[in-house]
C-alpha cells in the first residue's frame, strides 16, 4: 500500500515452489513493481499486504534482504538517491523527498552500528568513515574482475587482459584472486592485483563501480555477506556483472534468478541460452547480454595426437565451501562413489591405454577445479597424465583433438574450435536441473552410458583421426551467436552501457 491505499500485484515475474520431502510446502512469489512519484507529494508510507481467502493481512515482520539498500537491523539505516531518502519504519518504508542528505544521518547511523556492535559492526564504522574520505579523492571509475580465490584463467582473467590491454585510460581494472596463489604473481605483471577477501578487496568493492566475474560465489557480489546491513546503502552503487564460467544449459533459474544474485548484466553465448534466461530467471531484457563468452577470444589450434577427459564434479560428495580460498570440503566415502569408480576404471581401462598406445595417442586427465585439491585420491596409471592448476585450459583445447566429458560446459568451448566431443552419462547430474538442452538431440558428439560405450567411442575417433562428424558441425554451428574473437570487445560495450 501507498499512503494507505492498497496496489494489488497481478502479474508475478518469478515462482518457485519449495519442497518439504515429496510435498509442496509453499510458493515463492517475486513479482517487480514500479511506484510513480507525484512531484506534489513529499512523503511516502510503503506497507505490505498478503491477500489470503478471507481478508488482507498486514505483513508484520518486514524482512528486507540483501539487495535492499536499508536493513531492519537497525533503524538508523537510510538510502539517499535522487533527492529522496529511503527509511525503514517499522513495518512500513519512509520515502521523503530530501533536497540534500545531511551528515547527521550519517553520525546517527555510525552511532548506532557502533553501540549495537554486532558482527562487524565496530569494523564497519570504520569502513564507512575511510569509504568517505577515499570516495573524495576518487578520480576514475574501478572495474573489479575476478575468476576464483584459488585460480584464473577463465572469462575474468581474458576480460581483466582485454581491459588492460584496450579499454579506457579512464577507467581503474583491477583483478581479484588470493595472494598465495601462482596467478597472483603472473597476473601482476599485466595490471593491478588486489588479494582476494582482504581489507582492500572489500574497501575496493565499497568504491567500485563495476564487479565482473566468471562466477556467482555469494563474497563476489557482496564481500561482507555475513554481516552486509552496514553496508547496504553503499553497496547499491557496484552493480554485478556475471561472465559466466561455461554455457548455461541445465536449469540454473534456482541458484541463479535475479531475486538470488540481482545480476545487472548476464552474459549468454547462444540464442536459446538467452531465450532460456529471459524467460524463466526473472531479469529484464536489458541484464541479459548476448555477447559471447570472453575467454573464447583466446581460444586457439595447437593440435598434437591426444585426447583429454574432463568431467565435472558432483554436488552430493562435497560438503562445506570456504569463501577465503574457493574450496570445498570432500566428504567421507569419496573413494566408494560411482562417480570415482567410473573414472578409475575409464583411466586404467588395458584396452584404452594399448590403442592408444599404437596409435600414437595420449591421454590427459584434468578434473573440474573443485577436485583439484583432491586429484592424488585417483589412481591413475602413469600412461596418463594428470593436470591440476599447473595448465591453462586454453592450451588444453588447443593440444588436443578430443575431449571426453560428461556434462561439463567446457564441451562448448571444445566445440567452438569444432572439434568432437564425447559424453559419458553413466549416472545423472543430481545437482542441477535439466534445462533447454538435450544432449541426444542438441549434443556434439554421442552419448555413452557405461564404461564399454565409452571406450569402444574413444577407440572409434582415434581410429579416425578424431575428426568431427558433419552431424555434430552442423549442431555446432547452428548453436553459437558469434564465431569470431570478438567477445571480450562485446562485453565491454555492454559494460559501458550500463555504466553511462
Amino acid at each position: 500500500a501507498l499512503n494507505g491505499e492498497k496496489i494489488p500485484i497481478e502479474h508475478y515475474i518469478y515462482e518457485q515452489e519449495r519442497m518439504l520431502v515429496d510435498e509442496v510446502a509453499y510458493i515463492k512469489k517475486c513479482f517487480h513493481m514500479e511506484i510513480p512519484l507525484n512531484p506534489d507529494v513529499n512523503k511516502y508510507q510503503i506497507s505490505f499486504w498478503r491477500r489470503t481467502e478471507f481478508e488482507d493481512v498486514s505483513v508484520a515482520n518486514l524482512v528486507l534482504d540483501t539487495f535492499c539498500p536499508i536493513s531492519t537491523e537497525y533503524v538508523s539505516s537510510y538510502y539517499y538517491q535522487s533527492g529522496w531518502l529511503l527509511q525503514p519504519a517499522g513495518r512500513k518504508l519512509l520515502l521523503t523527498r530530501s533536497e540534500k542528505c545531511g551528515l547527521r544521518y550519517e553520525l546517527k547511523f555510525l552511532r548506532e552500528i557502533w553501540k549495537k556492535n554486532r558482527k562487524g559492526g565496530r569494523k564497519a564504522v570504520v569502513s564507512r568513515i575511510l569509504y568517505r574520505v577515499l570516495k573524495c579523492f576518487q578520480r576514475k571509475p574501478i572495474w573489479l574482475i575476478a575468476d576464483k580465490a584459488d585460480r584464473a584463467d577463465d572469462n575474468g582473467e581474458a576480460f581483466f587482459k582485454y581491459c588492460v590491454q584496450n579499454g579506457s585510460k579512464k577507467t581503474k581494472y583491477k583483478f581479484l584472486i588470493g595472494k598465495h596463489t601462482a596467478d597472483y604473481t603472473r597476473l601482476k605483471k599485466i595490471g593491478t592485483v588486489i588479494p582476494y577477501m582482504s581489507l582492500r578487496h572489500k574497501l575496493n568493492f565499497l568504491l567500485a563501480d563495476c564487479i565482473i566475474s566468471a562466477y556467482s560465489h555469494p563474497e563476489l557480489n557482496n564481500p561482507f555477506y555475513e554481516y552486509n546491513a552496514p553496508y547496504r546503502d553503499i553497496m547499491q552503487n557496484c552493480k554485478y556483472v556475471f561472465l559466466q564460467h561455461g554455457v548455461i544449459h541445465n536449469d540454473a533459474s534456482i541458484p541463479l534468478n535475479r531475486f538470488i544474485k540481482n545480476i545487472s548484466g548476464f552474459v549468454t553465448t547462444a540464442k536459446r541460452e538467452y531465450e532460456c534466461i529471459e524467460s524463466s530467471y526473472g531479469y529484464q531484457k536489458e541484464a541479459i547480454w548476448l555477447t559471447g563468452l570472453p575467454r573464447y577470444d583466446l581460444l586457439s589450434h595447437e593440435e598434437e595426437k591426444a585426447l583429454v577427459i574432463m568431467p565435472t564434479w558432483r554436488r552430493n560428495l562435497f560438503g562445506a565451501y570456504h569463501a577465503e580460498d574457493s574450496r570445498y570440503d570432500l566428504l567421507p566415502g569419496f573413494e566408494q562413489s560411482k562417480y570415482y569408480q567410473f573414472y578409475t576404471n575409464l583411466l586404467n581401462d588395458q584396452r584404452l591405454l594399448k590403442t592408444a598406445e599404437a596409435l600414437g595417442y595420449s591421454i590427459c586427465f584434468v578434473p573440474h577445479p573443485t577436485i583439484f585439491p583432491y586429484v592424488d585420491r585417483f589412481a591413475v596409471p602413469p600412461q596418463v597424465k594428470v593436470y591440476g592448476s599447473n595448465v591453462t585450459y586454453r592450451d588444453i583445447f588447443a593440444r588436443n583433438k578430443l575431449l571426453v566429458t560428461d556434462f561439463s560446459s567446457v564441451a562448448f568451448d571444445f566445440a567452438y574450435l569444432r572439434k568432437p566431443v564425447l559424453y559419458c552419462q553413466f549416472e545423472p547430474l543430481t545437482h542441477y536441473e535439466k534445462g533447454y538442452f538435450d544432449y541426444e538431440r542438441d549434443g556434439f558428439g554421442e552419448v555413452e552410458t557405461d564404461l564399454e560405450g565409452t571406450v569402444n567411442r574413444i577407440i572409434e575417433y582415434m581410429e579416425n583421426g578424431c575428426e568431427l562428424k558433419d552431424k555434430y558441425r552442423q549442431r555446432i554451428d547452428n548453436f553459437y551467436a558469434f564465431n569470431d574473437r570478438n567477445n571480450c570487445e562485446r562485453v565491454y560495450q555492454k559494460i559501458m552501457e550500463l555504466n553511462s
